[in-house]
């Protein structure tokens, strides 16, 4: 019984963590940046001082891919680079003013996604589901650890 409930949760939330990701994916694409790009754009965005290895780390992904990435921000005209003037290693980021747009009409429109999602449920809902969430995520970074101390 508690087997195939578990699969069917599991499946349930994948199934809404993907929902949720094309309706992002299709509501961002009027902003004209990719969906990685866009979370680039709003990594750096939220955090403007950290430098590209940083964001590669925090993003989980490799300093080549977000490379690229940012080199499409740097062509479309999102985001500005440049060097540390004391390590020439260092690149620093700076969003542009169409960037700031971009970054601005985003919140906008995740908000509004958020809000659609959770559109019906109580307070009292939200916040059990909230507690619920944050055990999942408990449990899957031990999980994660695990896996890591491993190999």
């Amino acid at each position: 019984m508690r087997e195939k409930l578990v699969e069917e949760t599991a499946r349930a939330f994948r199934r809404a963590n993907r929902l949720l990701m094309r309706i992002i994916e299709r509501k961002v694409s009027s902003t004209q940046v990719y969906r990685g790009q866009h979370q680039v754009l709003m990594h750096i965005a939220h955090h403007p001082e950290a430098s590209q290895a940083e964001i590669a780390e925090r993003m989980e992904i490799s300093p080549s891919a977000l490379a690229v990435s940012l080199k499409k921000l740097e062509k479309g005209g999102y985001i500005r680079r440049s060097s540390d003037v004391t390590d020439e290693r260092k690149k620093h980021m700076e969003i542009t003013e169409t960037g700031s747009k971009v970054v601005a009409e985003s919140h906008v429109m995740f908000r509004e996604i958020e809000n659609q999602m959770f559109e019906g449920l109580s307070n009292e809902e939200m916040e059990v589901i909230y507690k619920y969430l944050n055990q999942m995520v408990e449990n899957l970074l031990q999980v994660q650890q695990t896996y890591s101390e491993e190999g």
